[in-house]
């Protein structure tokens, strides 16, 4: 029996009390395992369990039901028989029992053969949890026994109908997110099934467990048939802990499952979120694009010409009043950089206050449907000898690279309320209706940036004072492109020495999420190392496509001698089974081997992440076709009846004590033999020394 992924306590306990475990399969093809489980747990326990012919007969105990199949059935390479119980538990509602159930790690607090268990994470792709669990008999001379299963649940709030399904089939993942126990044994629970309903003194549950323990030299029928009464021992704790539970008074909708767990979905890769992210890049286009207004230009004091263009339009939000500010365009060009230099120069927010002197302080968050958080703190210039209080911006920064033309799209727009505190307790609310930047290339050894900038200061009535912010936001502009080529030109040169040095750039480490968002249920544990050390192709491919990307290439910090190292695990990583998968365009950015510096690496990240994509799909594809083994076939037994096994050990007994009485009653002909000749011997002597005639 099984529960949080093994079987019920009590079972297990039965199952363990002579030894433990295997694996099988199932029914159901070209579906995910979620359903296919829970497809052939419906057809077990709606359909198969209510046909008494395919049972032994009932056995009960303190209002538990136990029943065996009379048929063996296949999992982990050993027939084994189908266990049942159906049994109430009152006092507690369905969702306390399912709550109850789910906690595995709880578990070990009140089933005394459950010993450990960890949890190996969440398989969000699957609907599944995996779980390691190590169980015990106490006083008993059998190993440990150990099973690596996943998670499965399905809820109907409505009716407070749940199914929870544990199995070790299609396992592998699991057994390489740890090492099984050096002392145990590994045991499979093919199929063990909970379906939770309302019953009439409270819940109903009606259970199943098809578990091979490998308690050789008995077969798993004798082992689960002589110690059923653990089964209900389980039970009769199971029911103290769902009372527990119960008294906690929960809300009915209040399950500590995830929901991503308990609701039906398709099968397949799921890509990442990025509705934010598309549609400021779709508006940042359009207002790159759209060069109307005056038009004006300025000299940069690095040499070359700002082009401007300025029209009004309306800016609020975020707290601050609509008002009519200037829109501005611009266009510029720097010797001498690549459009990358560009890019992570201007995406580097948090050191932007080192090139930009109007910016005070900036800071990053976390990530929202592929954008990034920012807060940033800046000072306006005095406009009429008035000095303003610092303005703070609460916004949303996405990014886009198109590889083949070598151009990046970059947005900023202020989100709709504080993310963060601020900054200073006397600063005021700005917004940004839209600050967008397009790089790219511009001939040889040069880059080209368009800008638009769409800023409300929230400066009130000065506002309308717009002559005197026509003469500001120009000088504005011609300091941030200023600014900006400067810190370009010294990120190249940073870029160089490295190349002919070694060492590192230190640029934005957050850069590629924006670039490359990863999809939703990345594997903090799959890395570019452990996916280098993959024993196969199949485990290499599973291991790539569940990296966080974004977070295993961020190099920020890195020593030099940290990044060299990721850096060439990163090439060695495409040269291998991916390089066959990848585009002319993916293999471009590895043309070069290991990246020399970290704007090099940000590009292979990007190429890595497409190709990751694709080979999600695959991957997905196959776990949601995959054949499962059926676990509903008959199959011999492994092991002796316990009967027979009592036979055959009072019978070897008898031939024991045979064999010890032949070989003392022959010891003891033998001695007797031996004392007989002795004295034969003896008389033979004292004949030979007095002989007739001898006597004085």
């Amino acid at each position: 029996a099984s529960h949080g992924g093994r079987p019920p306590r009590g079972a297990m306990r039965a199952l363990l009390t002579l030894a433990a475990g295997a694996s099988a399969p199932l029914v159901v093809q070209a579906a995910s395992l979620r359903r296919a489980l829970i497809d052939a747990a419906e057809q077990r326990l709606n359909v198969w369990y209510r046909d008494d012919a395919n049972l032994e007969a009932p056995k009960e105990r303190d209002g538990v039901m136990f029943r065996l199949s009379k048929e063996d059935k296949a999992c982990g390479g050993n027939g084994v028989p189908l266990s049942f119980m159906e049994f109430d538990v009152e006092d507690a509602r369905p969702v306390d029992v399912l709550n109850t159930l789910v906690d595995v790690q709880r578990q070990t607090t009140w089933d005394l053969t459950n010993t450990k268990a960890h949890f190996l994470g969440d398989m969000e792709l699957l609907q599944a949890r995996g779980w390691a669990a190590i169980f015990h008999v106490n006083g008993l001379p059998v190993a440990d026994r150990e099973v690596f299963e996943w998670q499965f649940a399905q809820a109907n709030f409505s009716t407070q109908e749940f199914w929870v399904i544990y199995s070790s089939l299609q396992n592998d993942e699991l057994l390489q997110k740890q090492p099984p126990d050096a002392g145990s044994t590994l045991m499979q629970n093919c199929l063990g099934a909970y379906k939770i309903m309302p019953g009439p003194k409270g819940t109903h549950v009606l259970m199943t467990q098809q578990i091979n323990t490998h308690p050789w030299p008995l077969d798993a029928r004798s082992v689960v048939s002589t110690s059923w009464g653990k089964s209900v021992d389980w039970v009769n704790a199971f029911r103290t802990e769902s009372a527990k539970q119960a008294a906690l008074g929960w809300n009915a909708s209040n399950v500590t499952l995830p929901r991503w767990m308990l609701e039906d979905r398709p099968c397949g890769a799921t890509p990442a979120d990025v509705e934010l992210r598309n549609s400021m890049l779709a508006h940042a286009r359009t207002a790159l694009a759209d060069a109307q207004g005056a038009e004006s230009s300025k000299q940069l004091p690095g040499g070359g010409t700002l082009r401007i263009w300025r029209r009004s339009a309306a800016c609020g939000g975020c707290g601050v009043s609509s008002a009519t500010v200037p829109a501005w365009r611009a266009e510029f060009q720097v010797a001498g950089v690549e459009p990358e230099d560009v890019f992570n120069a201007l995406v580097a927010k948090g050191a932007e206050h080192e090139w930009n002197s109007r910016l005070v302080r900036a800071g990053v968050s976390g990530y929202h449907s592929g954008a990034r958080g920012v807060h940033e703190e800046f000072q306006p210039p005095e406009v009429a000898f008035h000095k303003w209080a610092p303005r703070e911006l609460w916004e949303w920064q996405a990014a886009n690279h198109t590889a083949h033309n070598r151009s990046y799209i970059l947005a900023l727009a202020s989100a709709t309320a504080p993310t963060s505190e601020r900054f200073s307790s006397g600063s005021a609310t700005a917004v940004q209706c839209l600050a967008a930047y397009e790089i790219s290339p511009a001939g040889a050894n040069a880059t080209s940036i368009t800008l638009t900038q769409h800023l409300n200061p929230n400066v009130g009535a000065l506002s309308f004072f717009r002559f005197l912010w026509n003469f500001v936001g120009e000088q504005l502009l011609v300091d941030f492109a200023s600014g900006l080529a400067g810190r370009a030109v010294q990120l190249r040169a940073s870029r160089d020495r490295a190349a002919a040095e070694g060492g590192v750039v230190g640029v934005d480490g957050g850069a590629l999420g924006l670039l490359a968002p990863p999809p939703p249920d990345r594997n903090a544990s799959s890395t570019v190392a452990s996916a280098l050390a993959a024993p196969n192709t199949k485990a290499l491919l599973a291991t790539f496509a569940a990296i966080d990307l974004p977070s295993a290439l961020n190099t920020s910090g890195f020593a030099p001698r940290d990044f060299a190292r990721l850096a060439a695990d990163v090439a060695a990583l495409f040269s291998g089974e991916l390089h066959s998968a990848a585009t002319d365009e993916e293999r471009a950015a590895f043309a070069r081997g290991a990246a020399a510096d970290e704007v090099l690496l940000q590009l292979q990240g990007e190429a890595l992440a497409t190709l990751q994509w694709r080979v999600l799909q695959n991957v997905t594809r196959d776990m949601c076709n995959s054949d499962i083994p059926d676990i509903n076939n008959n199959k011999g037994a492994g092991g002796l009846p316990l009967m027979l096994l009592a036979g055959v050990g009072v019978s070897a007994v008898a031939l024991l004590v045979a064999c010890v009485t032949c070989v003392c009653c022959r010891c003891w002909r033998k001695r007797r033999a031996a004392r007989a000749l002795a004295e034969q011997r003896l008389l033979h002597s004292v004949d030979a020394t007095c002989q007739p005639g001898e006597a004085a």
